[in-house]
């Protein structure tokens, strides 16, 4: 299972995998800014399903997301 989050500081989403969240005994924060203030906007069992909602763009063979 996936969940995407926001950051209500930077305003960049990032997906991590529910498995990762659920053994993570310490605290959320920021892929990009490291700032704790995130919001969960969605749950998804396919990581497509995840990816529908914004544009992404395959770099140097990485996903990144394009606004």
């Amino acid at each position: 299972m996936y969940q995407v989050f926001i950051c209500n500081k930077c305003r960049k989403e990032f997906i991590a995998l529910t498995e990762c969240i659920n053994n993570n005994s310490g605290y959320m924060s920021c892929a990009y800014c490291g700032c704790r203030g995130i919001k969960r906007i969605g749950k998804f069992n396919d990581l497509n399903k995840c990816m529908e909602h914004s544009s992404y763009i395959r770099e140097n063979g990485a996903i990144k997301q394009k606004r």
